[in-house]
């Protein structure tokens, strides 16, 4: 893993869409969140798309969603992103089910 700076924390609801599910999408990105050091959550959406909510520096977040779409077995059509509040009860990384 590269160094990161230590910058200030954001948080962003992600998107993702095309061929995400049933890639082992949600495990890999949450063992990659886990290992930059990335908290939150990813989920299956009902219609074919994941949807997480990471919290961490903006290089982390970059580097994660870099990361996944240069994964040969999935591919990621589009990302949407938002900008959400930073929470103290993002203390971990899950996978919603």
């Amino acid at each position: 893993m590269p160094d990161f700076p230590e910058t200030e924390l954001i948080a962003k609801r992600l998107i993702f869409s095309g061929n995400v599910q049933g890639v082992g999408f949600r495990q890999q990105f949450s063992l990659i969140a886990k290992k930059v050091g990335v908290t939150g959550w990813v989920r299956n959406l009902p219609d074919g798309r994941v949807e997480s909510l990471v919290q961490g520096t903006e290089e982390k977040i970059a580097f994660l969603i870099s990361y996944m779409q240069q994964q040969k077995r999935l591919f990621i059509r589009d990302v949407a992103e938002e900008q959400r509040d930073v929470s103290s009860e993002l203390s971990h990384f899950s996978i919603l089910y």
